[in-house]
């Protein structure tokens, strides 16, 4: 898949991004689907997407759209993951569909790639931790059971 930045010249941080775009074009993960780009309207990068939920878990064949937000200072500060698609999850905000890893806030690197942090995410899904909830006090309700009856309600295809 190619990229048009031809309205432009990429800056530093487009040109990095691009990079590791290009990167994941080529060897693309299965359960990422309709990967995109775009610039909003405050002109920061950022990434939409469809996530296949895991085999085996509450999460399993949701179709989960998301958003990654890049700052302007990518890659030196990390980006930020929604899911746009509802979801209950102890390591996602409810009200934002913020997603909380480790290496997307205190354990952030430069090097890490797209990729890397889509499966990632990926492996939220598959082993949420339950010892750290995010964005909330710990909810009675963001156990197994409700995550599977929202992603039946919120992230089936129609």
């Amino acid at each position: 898949m190619s990229i048009d930045t031809s309205s432009s010249t990429p800056n530093a941080q487009t040109r990095c991004l691009l990079k590791d775009l290009d990167s994941y074009y080529k060897n693309p993960l299965s359960f990422i689907q309709n990967l995109q780009y775009s610039v909003d309207k405050d002109g920061f990068n950022q990434l939409h997407g469809i996530l296949i939920g895991p085999d085996h878990s509450s999460y399993e064949n949701g179709q989960f759209a998301f958003r990654i937000k890049f700052p302007l200072e990518y890659p030196f500060k990390p980006f930020a993951f929604f899911f746009l698609t509802r979801i209950c999850h102890p390591n996602v905000d409810t009200e934002t569909g913020h997603a909380c890893h480790d290496e997307l806030i205190s354990s952030w690197k430069p090097q890490i790639s797209i990729s890397t942090i889509l499966s990632k995410i990926y492996s939220l899904l598959q082993q949420p931790d339950y010892n750290k909830y995010y964005g909330e006090q710990i909810v009675p309700d963001k156990d197994p059971e409700t995550a599977r009856q929202w992603t039946e309600k919120y992230a089936k295809p129609v």
